[in-house]
């Protein structure tokens, strides 16, 4: 599958997002990073699902293949970040954990970091606030990259996704109606009930990938203004952005996903001129390392927050403590991209 690079960059300003909105710390900073997760489900959809209907398209969907591809991908570089934290838990205790405003007690390693060991984080609130938080959403790529891609191996002839897509949406707005009206704490963090950027993503790869797809006619033809809406909508959806009702977190949660789906679509198929700053080899290269530094980023958050404290800056302390931890993030991911990921990579095409 050709790589896209104005996907890169794409994902590239969604870690960046991420990282700018857990350093912050704010109410307006968590929809950024939240917005920013949200991009990433969909992105992952859309290319999982590209990658699975072309290979249907050819020789057929080979599971086994795909399933030891993304246990290379994945498994070295998240386990290597559990191991990290467990280490730092142990060797500093509340000294490392106290930027998230948890006690560094047993339960860590009784309870929050099996569950994370198993891809189920994300099912349950953390028994203790840890750099470890921010894996729920690789919990739940893991979970779909697991349940979804037998559904395109056997699915119908000619639209194979649309089927499980309706049927899971239907069910998720579902739970996320009822965990809302319950005042789930472990709603946001839901599978099901966070499902919606996956499988719009996954919905949008059947559409682009049909013969002689209109929609990919239509969005090459007019990538600049697809660009300017999707853009937008996304700003507007960030200043608007609320979930105070059952029915507000299910039309937030649903718009989040459907502005990110949009994004995606402009930067995928649409070469204007956005897409094209996108696909700028420098920030389409440090995009290729958005998924150890998302992993790591919270190393990076806890030492920002170490410096600024005792440094004491006052109302510079927010700015300067994203710059630090923008900073060390990516040289983090650098050193893990080639001491963990690189080598797993590589074996692939041995």
């Amino acid at each position: 599958m050709p790589r896209v690079h104005a996907l890169d960059g794409l994902r590239l300003w969604c870690c960046v997002a991420v990282i700018v909105g857990h350093a912050a710390w704010g109410s307006v900073a968590s929809k950024l990073a939240s917005f920013g997760v949200d991009v990433f489900f969909a992105l992952r959809g859309y290319l999982i699902t590209t990658l699975l209907l072309r290979a249907r398209a050819g020789l057929g969907v080979n599971l086994r293949a795909f399933y030891i591809r993304r246990a290379r991908r994945i498994l070295p570089a998240y386990y290597a970040a559990l191991v990290l934290a467990a280490l730092l838990t142990w060797l500093l205790g509340s000294l490392f954990s106290d930027p998230f405003r948890g006690p560094a007690d047993a339960r860590f390693f009784t309870t929050t970091l099996p569950l994370y060991f198993a891809f189920v984080g994300n099912w349950t609130n953390a028994s203790v606030p840890s750099v470890l938080d921010v894996l729920w959403s690789v919990c739940i790529e893991e979970q779909f990259y697991i349940l979804f891609p037998p559904t395109i191996a056997i699915g119908a002839r000619r639209w194979p996704v649309v089927f499980p897509v309706t049927i899971v949406l239907l069910c998720a707005w579902a739970c996320r109606i009822w965990l809302a009206s319950r005042a789930d704490p472990t709603l946001y963090r839901n599978t099901l009930a966070h499902a919606d950027g996956l499988l719009l993503g996954a919905l949008l790869a059947q559409l682009v990938e049909m013969p002689r797809s209109r929609l990919r006619e239509w969005v090459a033809a007019h990538a600049a203004e697809v660009e300017v809406a999707a853009i937008a909508l996304a700003a507007a959806l960030l200043i608007l952005r609320r979930g105070d009702s059952p029915f507000a977190y299910w039309a937030t949660y649903l718009a989040s996903a459907v502005c990110a789906v949009l994004l995606v679509l402009a930067f995928a198929i649409g070469r204007g001129p956005v897409a094209r700053v996108l696909a700028w080899r420098p920030l389409a290269w440090l995009g290729t390392l958005t998924y150890v530094a998302y992993l790591f980023h919270m190393y990076a958050v806890t030492a920002a927050f170490g410096i600024t404290r005792r440094l004491r800056l006052g109302e510079a302390e927010v700015p300067i403590r994203i710059a630090l931890a923008l900073a060390i993030t990516f040289p983090i991911a650098y050193v893990a991209h080639v001491a963990i990921e690189r080598p797993f990579l590589r074996r692939k095409r041995e």
